[in-house]
């Protein structure tokens, strides 16, 4: 609770309850124990990873560790709408950073399977974002 007063305070939402903010951060842990099986996860995990001679250096929001792979997430503040425009949206902004990402932890933690979303926090929505390169 102590968390949820504090980002109360610090964000000027005095009629807001600590106890409700507690509840939804609660909610968002047991729904990603009901959709991954986590063994291990970390929070704002700090990553720098050489792709093509240029330095990609970033922090993970949530990075969980399951028997099928790696689960790397990042936060979204885009308040969201219909679902194909998310993920579009998705694409868009964080595409790129998906991709550098899964490949720093891949070779960080020596995983081949590594998912990666975007979780659009105002919506409450999590998106996967699978990128692929093109041959040729």
């Amino acid at each position: 609770l102590l968390l949820s007063e504090g980002m109360i305070n610090r964000y000027e939402m005095s009629d807001t309850a600590p106890r409700a903010l507690a509840l939804l951060g609660d909610a968002w842990a047991g729904f990603l124990s009901r959709q991954f099986d986590i063994r291990r996860a970390y929070r704002k995990y700090p990553i720098r990873y050489f792709h093509h001679g240029r330095l990609f250096a970033n922090v993970i929001d949530l990075l969980l560790e399951t028997p099928k792979g790696l689960i790397v997430i990042q936060n979204s503040g885009f308040a969201g709408g219909d679902p194909p425009k998310m993920k579009q949206r998705a694409l868009q902004n964080l595409g790129s950073w998906c991709y550098l990402s899964g490949c720093a932890v891949k070779e960080i933690f020596g995983r081949e399977e590594v998912r990666t979303f975007v979780h659009f926090v105002m919506s409450g929505t999590l998106v996967e974002v699978e990128v692929k390169l093109l041959d040729g």
